[in-house]
C-alpha cells in the first residue's frame, strides 16, 4: 500500500502543477483523490473483501466458477477496490468500470502494474456479465437503474454490495435507513452475508453478499 500512496501523492502534485498553467483545471480533484483512499474507504472495502473470502470457495463450488473468476466493479472510482481485490484474488480478471474518464486516467497511472482493466462506462449500460459483481457505492446510483441492473444480471453472478444511511450528502441518492431495508431493495435470491458497521458515529455502512 505504501507504494500506491506514493503514486497518489505524485498524481496530486501533477494536478496542482497543472493548475498553475490551466484555468480549467479542477483542484477539487485533489480532495476527491485523497478521500478515495482515506481510512474509512480502506476499512469498508477490506471488510467486504474479508467476508467475500470467507464464502468464496463454497460459492465457487456451488456455482461452478472457473479457475479465473471475473470481477466487475461498478462505480469503481480511481481503482482502490480493484487494487484491494487483486491483493487477495491474484488469479482473477478484474475490471474497474466508472463513468468519469479522469478517474480512470489517474487510476490507470496509480495501479498500472496491477493487471486491472479500466473501462469508461455507466455500469448499467456496460452490464455485469461476470462471476462476481462488486459495488461499494450503491448509494450513488439511481434507485431504478441499479434495480434494473440487478434484475438483468446472469443467474450465476454473485453480488457483493455496499450502501449506507448517510442521506446528508447530495450525491447519495440511493441510501437505506436500515440493513434490512437495503436487503429488501436488492431483492437477491439468496443472501450469503449481511452486516453493518458504524462509521465515525455519523452513519452506518451496510454490506450484502448474495446472488
Amino acid at each position: 500500500m505504501e507504494i500506491i500512496l506514493q503514486r497518489i501523492l505524485k498524481q496530486i502534485e501533477i494536478i496542482y502543477d497543472d493548475s498553475m498553467y490551466s484555468q480549467t483545471n479542477d483542484l477539487y480533484r485533489i480532495k476527491d483523490l485523497i478521500h478515495s483512499v482515506d481510512y474509512n474507504q480502506i476499512l469498508s472495502k477490506r471488510w467486504l473483501i474479508t467476508e467475500l473470502l470467507n464464502i468464496f470457495n463454497p460459492i465457487r463450488n456451488k456455482h461452478n466458477l472457473g479457475e479465473i473468476p471475473k470481477f466487475i466493479i461498478g462505480g469503481g472510482w480511481y481503482g482502490l477496490m480493484a487494487y484491494l481485490l487483486r491483493e487477495k484474488f491474484e488469479n482473477s480478471l478484474i475490471i474497474n468500470v466508472d463513468m468519469d474518464p479522469v478517474c480512470l486516467d489517474i487510476g490507470s497511472k496509480i495501479y498500472h502494474d496491477q493487471d486491472i482493466g479500466f473501462e469508461q462506462n455507466d455500469v448499467v449500460d456496460y452490464g455485469i456479465d461476470c462471476d462476481i459483481f462488486v459495488s461499494t457505492s450503491v448509494e450513488h446510483f439511481d434507485k431504478d437503474d441499479f434495480k434494473f441492473l440487478l434484475k438483468s444480471k446472469p443467474k450465476h453472478t454473485i453480488c457483493a454490495l455496499q450502501s449506507n444511511d448517510w442521506e446528508k450528502i447530495d450525491s447519495h441518492i440511493n441510501c437505506h435507513k436500515t440493513l434490512d431495508d437495503f436487503i429488501n431493495y436488492l431483492s437477491l435470491k439468496e443472501v450469503l452475508y449481511k452486516g453493518e458497521i458504524k462509521i465515525n458515529n455519523e452513519y452506518s455502512r451496510f454490506t450484502v453478499i448474495g446472488w
